[in-house]
């Protein structure tokens, strides 16, 4: 292209240089025109290896293509037939996953109304519970209080009833002692009596 216009460039100034032709301005003119030619040449050569090049490469790179295709068409066929085999069930499992979606949603806003219905009797229930937990403490507490009255009160019995039972004892035993030595003493004189009697 560069020496297209170069050409053309020359041819211009040629053609308006024709006054002045002479033998040395010939010269020089033939010698630009070999130059200019050698340029085309050489370009030509250039372009002529481009296209030899270009045609290696193109054959190269459509028997790559081919190679590619060789190998891809049968994975392309392969997945279509299963994208063909998979589609119903694939529907299917979408048309299930759908009924399920909505049995989902359906127990969901049953149990969220069922929830709602038996909150306040959840909620009563576990007041009535605190209450009774209450009431259950408060009668645990009273009966050990009771239960520490009543013991007190045994407690108390047991030692008057000892108490009493010492007394009794000392005031029965006491008598019965000195009614005994008494007896003892009686029995001792009279022996003494009827020994001192009989010699």
């Amino acid at each position: 292209m560069l020496t297209s216009n170069l050409a053309s460039v020359v041819l211009a100034s040629i053609v308006s240089m024709q006054d002045t032709l002479n033998g040395e301005n010939t010269r020089l003119l033939m010698i630009f025109i070999g130059i200019a030619a050698f340029a085309l040449l050489a370009q030509a050569f250039v372009m002529f290896g481009m296209a030899v090049g270009a045609a290696k490469a193109q054959k190269k790179l459509l028997g790559h293509v081919e190679a590619i295709s060789n190998k891809l068409l049968p994975l392309i066929d392969k997945s279509n037939v299963l994208v063909t085999d998979l589609t119903p069930q694939i529907k299917d499992i979408t048309t299930r996953a759908q009924a399920i979606t909505g049995n989902v949603e359906e127990i969901s806003a049953l149990v969220r109304n069922k929830v709602n219905e038996f909150g306040p009797t959840i909620t009563a229930a576990n007041q009535t519970i605190v209450e009774a937990n209450y009431t259950v403490r408060d009668a645990n507490r009273r009966t050990q209080q009771q239960v520490v009255r009543v013991n007190d009160m045994v407690t108390s019995v047991l030692d008057a009833t000892a108490q009493m039972g010492r007394a009794i004892q000392n005031g029965i035993a006491t008598p019965v002692r000195e009614v005994s030595n008494l007896v003892d003493g009686l029995k001792a004189g009279v022996l003494s009596f009827i020994q001192g009697n009989r010699r």
